[in-house]
């Protein structure tokens, strides 16, 4: 309910519970509820416009389900880091931004077919896939789904990893 919120009042709010409940989840030990957490924390700092503590937030949540293969986290995290790379408004060149879209369409489409996707998740992606792909020509559709496909979670996990140390 709390995510449905219009306006930052709801969002800092949101944020504000999210925040006890990775203190919590913390102290607790419990992997799981922590890289939840973080990847909520992503989509509200996102929400709100702070981009940097986004991508921290996704990025976090990232290494910590790689790292107790909680695979779903990962991916769920993915899409946290695809939605920032596309969107991210900011001092982007025409180049760079092109380059941002296929990177997220990438993210995108390797969460789309890979097993341990959620419903929720796909639903989710697909929408914002539809939207990515009607900005690509098709020769890059075509080109995105096949390093994509070429390419395992572990080898994409890891590059995004090593690139945002």
């Amino acid at each position: 309910a709390m995510l449905s919120q219009d306006g930052v009042t709801g969002w800092s709010e949101a944020k504000r519970l999210f925040e006890e409940s990775l203190v919590l989840s913390t102290e607790l030990g419990d992997r799981r509820q922590m890289g939840i957490t973080l990847n909520y924390l992503g989509n509200v700092t996102y929400a709100l416009g702070d981009y940097p503590t986004a991508k921290d937030y996704f990025l976090t949540a990232l290494r910590l389900a790689t790292k107790t293969q909680l695979t779903p986290l990962a991916l769920d995290a993915l899409v946290g880091l695809a939605t920032l790379l596309w969107r991210q408004p900011g001092t982007m060149t025409p180049f760079t931004h092109s380059m941002n879209q296929q990177q997220a369409a990438e993210l995108l489409d390797l969460v789309l077919h890979h097993p341990a996707t959620t419903q929720e998740t796909k639903d989710k992606v697909q929408s914002l896939w539809n939207e990515l792909a009607a900005m690509l020509t098709s020769a890059q559709l075509v080109a995105i789904q096949e390093r994509g496909h070429a390419r395992t979670l572990e080898e994409i996990t890891t590059e995004l990893l090593a690139e945002y140390r």
